[in-house]
């Protein structure tokens, strides 16, 4: 069963795909605004376009890339693998029909040439950068070493 949730605005989805998987939870996300020709906006403009009162919904993606029990956020730890995380959250979003959802691009690296290419790829698309994540690591509230920031500045 998919949710048909494009009419309704981004707070009104959210509560309903919660509703539907039955739990709370914390979705890690990040919200990409395109310019009219297809361009990312730069971060600096779209959060000034995001506050604004003339947006075009359509416009913005949200950008997915973690899924945490609340009780796990609220205590600053989960357990749960970033993998099975992950696999929860691609679940929930593939049963929203929503043009302003989706999960983040993923590729499985093996080798710093892998990155280096793969970062290349993101920035050549106007993405800011990487993330690397292991799989097997868990989530807690700040600075974690299962994950590092890939960007140029």
């Amino acid at each position: 069963m998919k949710l048909p949730l494009n009419s309704l605005d981004n707070d009104t989805q959210l509560l309903e795909i919660g509703a539907h998987c039955g739990m709370n939870y914390v979705i890690g996300s990040e919200v990409i605004v395109y310019n009219e020709d297809g361009t990312i906006m730069p971060r600096d403009e779209s959060n000034g376009y995001i506050n604004s009162d003339d947006r075009d919904m359509s416009r913005i993606r949200i950008v997915c890339f973690d899924f945490v029990p609340y009780e796990s956020f609220t205590a600053g730890k989960c357990y749960i693998s970033y993998i099975d995380r992950f696999s929860q959250l691609k679940e929930m979003i593939r049963l929203v029909e929503s043009i302003n959802f989706s999960v983040v691009d993923t590729r499985m690296c093996h080798s710093f040439d892998d990155i280096i290419e793969y970062f290349t790829e993101v920035r050549e698309k106007g993405e800011e950068g990487l993330v690397l994540k292991n799989f097997k690591g868990i989530w807690k509230s700040g600075t974690s070493k299962d994950q590092v920031k890939v960007k140029v500045i």
